[in-house]
């Protein structure tokens, strides 16, 4: 679908091109090129496009509309702001111009003005969904759980297949304690993408806290099936394979976690806790040494290091999984469950 979304748009940059060449000052044919440009990330062609349609009809209010919409993207958020306020004072009326102004407001956290601005589309269009949607985040992120489910609603009544939106209302519900809301709801935004991830991983920090560890596990597992280079999702599934005293398949996944992004203390801290359940103490050592050098102040890391009985004995460079030349993490993993069987009661 989306190769064929790319085709079309290129279709649609030829097909403009050869209009603009045949009536260089038709100003429709300029916007619709410039759209198709931008829509294809050629922004600068698209800019160009843009700026020439304004020298042919100086108040085309689209067409400044055009230009925010390129600096949004590239986060020129100065020029963007600019170019949405002139499409506004030439068409008090645009809607568009006042969502992207208030989603701009959002995207560099000034929380007053993106909530005035989408007002103001709200006001202008009642059933703008988008506009509900972030003002819903908005009363998330301040923590103003009524008021964020508030809008939530509205935006999936407008638009039932909204499934962010979805995900915001059961955040909202979370905030409200309203453990089994929540779930029914990020269970409707997987109805309609169950490929979100970040939904299986809420609903999996949802059964931690109701102690439901089976269904954490399940949850975790499938967040890190849709989502395998999330290092955070493999830390989320070690601690679910931890609270299910799962030890070696929370080493696997604790290692993942480590492997894609080597500077978080917290999966060297489950990693270390993991091992140092399985009575490896020099491997758990060398994980919550790798806690303290991040972190200084851990104070349990600290705990479980002196527990170990290698405070003196872990350098700097000792930290890692302690492979040998060759040797996968795989294997190592398997070799040590092997001593660890043998010297099991």
């Amino acid at each position: 679908m989306r190769e064929s979304k790319e085709n079309s748009l290129k279709q649609q940059v030829e097909f403009y091109k050869t209009a603009v060449a045949n009536a260089p000052n038709d100003t429709a044919a300029l916007l619709r090129l410039g759209y198709a440009l931008a829509k294809s990330g050629m922004y600068r062609e698209a800019e160009e496009t843009y700026k020439k349609a304004l020298a042919v009809e100086p108040d085309l209010y689209l067409a400044e509309y055009g230009l925010g919409y390129i600096y949004l993207k590239e986060k020129r958020y100065d020029d963007a702001v600019l170019r949405f306020q002139r499409a506004i004072n030439i068409n008090p009326d645009y809607v568009q111009a006042y969502y992207r102004l208030g989603y701009l407001y959002w995207e560099i956290k000034d929380l007053d003005k993106s909530q005035e601005l989408l007002k103001k589309v709200i006001a202008l269009e009642s059933n703008h969904a988008k506009a509900h949607f972030y003002l819903g985040k908005v009363h998330n992120t301040l923590g103003q759980w009524d008021k964020a489910k508030e809008y939530l609603e509205k935006a999936v009544a407008y638009n039932p297949d909204f499934d962010f939106a979805w995900y915001q209302l059961g955040l909202a519900f979370q905030g409200m304690n309203k453990t089994a809301e929540a779930l029914a709801v990020f269970q409707k935004a997987l109805e309609i993408n169950p490929k979100l991830e970040y939904i299986y991983d809420q609903i999996g920090r949802i059964h931690w806290r109701t102690n439901n560890i089976t269904e954490a596990i399940k949850n975790h597992r499938k967040a890190v099936q849709c989502s395998s280079k999330a290092a955070y999702l493999w830390k989320n599934l070690g601690i679910s394979y931890i609270k299910n005293k799962q030890y070696w398949e929370a080493v696997a996944a604790l290692h993942k976690s480590i492997q894609l992004n080597k500077r978080n203390p917290a999966a060297y801290y489950y990693l270390g806790y993991a091992y140092f359940c399985l009575q490896e103490k020099e491997l758990a050592a060398k994980n919550f040494m790798a806690v303290l050098r991040r972190l200084p102040g851990h104070k349990k890391a600290r705990q479980y290091l002196e527990r170990t009985g290698y405070v003196n004995e872990i350098t700097e460079k000792d930290v890692g999984p302690g492979l040998a030349e060759g040797q996968s993490l795989e294997e190592k993993i398997l070799l040590l469950k092997k001593r660890w069987s043998q010297n099991t009661p």
